[in-house]
């Protein structure tokens, strides 16, 4: 009998041992401890915007992954088991990551999840801002939407590491494929960054420090370019996660549309992003006559990739005659292109009839000479756009 109450207790002290959480791994469906979050609300600053009640939340479906620093510098995947659409629900592990670590008195957790996510043992969680956010109809990229928290024990309540920001646009003709946002005195909006808990007054707030090599702008990529409407009052709302950021000297919009087109608007009013807060701008109107890409180059019409990559090539512009030619020099295959003549001085509108020239340097005699009618479809700081009715356009500059 004795015997057999020692192997009893060993039996249960080893079922106990197999549901504590140290640095080993858990697997799918295992006994570690759940994590209870709640989402904070973020305010609206313009009362004219009502969204849930006029709050914007940060809604969690089933599957979406946090990452939990379980008292301890281990990152550990956890995964919501909740409903589609809530802001509060469990999360439980979904695979632990062995490891060295150091113990911390509290627990803390970021969402979304992230392997490169890292801490301290002060607490401060090293991360990427997104860079490159991606557009969502009516909403934000629920990527890019960071939030952080902390706990002594398995209640986690988000605070919203930072803000959103909504452009509103509206244009006749135009499908949007790309928007990029950038202050205008260079403040730093993405890349390596820092954020930790910190008090406001009697309340908890997220701290956010940019680092070295942090980016300037901020591009929303649109998967399925988003044709605008014509008038104001159906404008699209297209919308940014931001870090809290004061735009002391207003900021610019470069809007680029499915033909390479680029549109630029610039607000030099002082505007606020604050943190766990809203702004939407009043729409603006988009129009497309008065700009071109900013490099020259040959580009499809549709945008997806160019005829000849600029970097490869030695690009120039000289005057002859009057007119304004283009000359492209391939360093590695020594080949030449000559686009022109173009009218010295190009409106938009403009019908040209031009030549594109195309030889070798081993045989320049040889070259062969092709007529193209160009159509100028913009003319504006130097840069001329053309298109040849055959899905291509050229960029040069005058």
């Amino acid at each position: 009998m004795k015997r057999y109450r020692l192997l009893l207790i060993f039996v249960l002290a080893a079922l106990l041992g197999s549901c504590q959480v140290k640095e080993k791994m858990v697997p799918e469906g295992g006994c570690g401890v759940r994590y209870s979050a709640v989402s904070e609300t973020a305010r609206v600053t313009r009362t004219a915007f009502e969204r849930d009640g006029g709050m914007v939340y940060v809604k969690w479906n089933a599957g979406d992954l946090i990452s939990i620093f379980a008292k301890s510098t281990l990152n550990r995947k956890y995964r919501f088991t909740g409903e589609d659409g809530a802001t509060k629900g469990d999360f439980e592990e979904v695979a632990g990551s062995g490891g060295e670590s150091t113990a911390l008195t509290m627990s803390y957790a970021v969402s979304p999840y992230s392997e490169d996510y890292s801490i301290n043992s002060d607490g401060v969680v090293a991360l990427s801002w997104p860079a490159v956010q991606t557009y969502r109809a009516d909403n934000y990229d629920p990527s890019a939407a960071i939030m952080l928290a902390r706990s002594a024990d398995e209640n986690l309540s988000f605070l919203h590491a930072g803000g959103y920001f909504s452009i509103s646009l509206y244009g006749e003709g135009i499908s949007v494929r790309s928007i990029t946002l950038a202050g205008a005195d260079n403040e730093p909006l993405a890349g390596p960054a820092r954020i930790w808990v910190d008090k406001d007054g009697e309340s908890e707030t997220v701290a956010l420090e940019f680092l070295e090599g942090a980016s300037k702008s901020i591009k929303l990529n649109i998967l399925s370019p988003v044709a605008l409407p014509a008038d104001k009052e159906h404008a699209v709302e297209f919308w940014f996660c931001l870090p809290p950021t004061v735009f002391a000297q207003g900021f610019s919009v470069t809007v680029e549309d499915t033909g390479g087109r680029q549109s630029v608007f610039q607000s030099q009013n002082e505007i606020s992003v604050l943190r766990a807060a809203m702004r939407r701008m009043a729409p603006v109107k988009i129009s497309m006559d008065g700009s071109a890409p900013t490099k020259p180059g040959i580009y499809p019409a549709s945008g997806s990739a160019q005829v000849f990559d600029a970097t490869n090539w030695q690009l120039s512009c000289y005057r002859e005659g009057g007119k304004a030619w283009l000359r492209a020099v391939n360093l590695t295959e020594k080949r030449v292109i000559k686009l022109g003549p173009i009218p010295a001085s190009p409106t938009a509108g403009v019908v040209s009839q031009a030549s594109l020239e195309a030889f070798s340097f081993s045989t320049p005699g040889d070259k062969t000479v092709s007529q193209l009618t160009l159509r100028v479809v913009s003319a504006s700081n130097g840069i001329i756009t053309l298109s040849d009715g055959e899905d291509n356009y050229y960029v040069m500059r005058y």
